[in-house]
């Protein structure tokens, strides 16, 4: 048997110790309390200010854990406090436990009210999927955040200067304007589902320029998502268009208010796509990279422009 003592570094009160025992069957925690901290009558109860303070709780946490019957408080008969034994204390570093596990007070009540060891396994089993899960969706918003971070980092090169990118495919969904997403979005539950995954799914603008004219494009809106993370989404796909960006070019633009300057916008594009023997093989479509008001009151958008392109013959 080997007992490490150390003080809690992850927010516990400085004067709390921490005592590890570790055996080759199991590894325990025992939070060790400085005398001050209880009372007087009994030194394994704690005050509310002081398990709150210890565990880095609200007084108003501990009286909802309590209302949720996951703790059960001594009220002192003199002063009418309550205060906190030792199975009360246990309880807070179980709840705070299975709470950075992801599961719900709800669920942790129901492992207290007595459940199999079966039943519990299989509960673990389910959250471990599902913390896996999440990972991996926050893994797709760390690689959109760092492209995001990346690029305004580089803006000042790369502002209105289109560039060939090799991307991958994509799903649009294309509405006559944002009103008529609205009215569509307020009927169909996936599409209610497409908000929910922002920054992964983008609201759009589409420019067709089928006609080839750069300067008069048809201008549509709608959403777009890449193929690795719609494939990884709720999304009804089926209402969706493929688009194949996998050559593209790439242009970042600023907007102001909102307020699309064409000639300055797509006049570089065209001039690109002519000087390297390109076409555009699809509609154009934005993806949002931020927006926010400066310091005059403006709305300032920033956003990639792609281009799906194919070599002209």
């Amino acid at each position: 048997l080997r007992m490490v003592q150390f003080r809690s570094a992850t927010g516990l009160h400085p004067s709390v110790s921490i005592i590890k025992y570790q055996a080759a069957w199991e590894s325990s925690l025992f939070y060790v309390f400085p005398r001050e901290f209880c009372s007087k009558e009994n030194d394994m109860r704690l005050s509310t200010g002081n398990l709150s303070n210890t565990f880095g709780l609200s007084a108003e946490a501990l009286r909802y854990y309590e209302h949720k019957g996951l703790l059960k408080p001594k009220r002192e008969k003199e002063q009418g406090y309550r205060s906190f034994d030792r199975v009360d204390i246990q309880r807070v570093c179980n709840i705070k436990r299975m709470q950075a596990l992801g599961f719900s007070l709800d669920q942790i009540k129901q492992a207290y009210q007595g459940v199999s060891e079966e039943t519990l396994h299989a509960a673990y089993q389910h959250q471990f999927k599902e913390f896996t899960e999440n990972i991996r969706y926050q893994a797709r918003i760390y690689k959109h955040f760092k492209r995001v971070t990346e690029t305004l980092a580089a803006k000042d090169s790369l502002l209105f200067m289109p560039r060939k990118v090799h991307l991958e495919k994509a799903y649009v969904r294309v509405f006559p304007s944002v009103p008529d997403m609205w009215e569509q979005a307020r009927r169909e539950k996936s599409l209610q589902s497409a908000f929910h995954h922002q920054p992964l799914v983008s609201f759009c603008t589409f420019f067709d320029v089928s006609d080839g004219s750069f300067l008069m494009p048809n201008i549509k809106k709608g959403l777009a998502v890449f193929a690795s993370d719609a494939h990884a989404l709720p999304l009804l796909l089926k209402n969706y268009r493929e688009i194949n960006a996998e050559n593209a070019v790439e242009c970042v633009f600023r907007l102001v208010n909102g307020h699309f300057d064409l000639p300055n916008l797509l006049g570089p594009v065209a001039k690109y796509l002519d000087q390297q023997n390109l076409m555009a093989s699809d509609v154009l479509f934005t993806h949002k990279l931020l927006d926010f008001k400066d310091e005059s009151g403006n709305v300032i958008h920033y956003a990639r422009l792609i281009t799906p392109v194919l070599q002209k013959e």
